[in-house]
């Protein structure tokens, strides 16, 4: 099995912007990243059934240790299609805007790199989401 990796700046309130490098790689039908975290050096594991849903266990246990991982999927307003969950492995996501369908020239690969303001807590992520479903209604 293949292992992508990308690499990232994870962000810290006493240790400011580090590298890291997020491994991700299929495990039978599911995806799991691992991540290492700076100065500790904790590895964090999240497997799911996409990317996506993978990266935000990575990222809840990151914001457990008060670390921020810093790309487009960590951003308020972004979240990816069932289609792209099924069919791509949740790797592209739509930046939404409420009241309005996600479009085509609005996906972003969720791995790309980030800047630290942009980052948003998996909850406010989750709450976003659910507002813009029910702004389409």
């Amino acid at each position: 099995m293949d292992t992508d990796l990308y690499h990232l700046n994870a962000y810290h309130s006493e240790h400011g912007i580090h590298d890291v490098t997020l491994a991700v790689r299929e495990v039978g039908d599911d995806y799991m990243i691992t991540c290492k975290l700076p100065m500790s050096g904790d590895l964090l594991t999240g497997q799911a059934t996409d990317c996506f849903a993978a990266l935000q266990i990575i990222r809840r246990k990151a914001e457990g240790r008060d670390w921020k991982i810093c790309c487009k999927g960590s951003r308020r307003n972004v979240w990816p299609s069932a289609m792209s969950r099924q069919m791509g492995g949740g790797v592209k996501a739509y930046v939404l805007e409420m009241g309005q369908q996600g479009r085509a020239d609005s996906l972003v690969d969720i791995f790309d790199e980030d800047d630290p303001e942009s980052y948003s807590p998996v909850s406010d992520q989750e709450s976003y989401a659910h507002a813009w479903f029910q702004s389409l209604r």
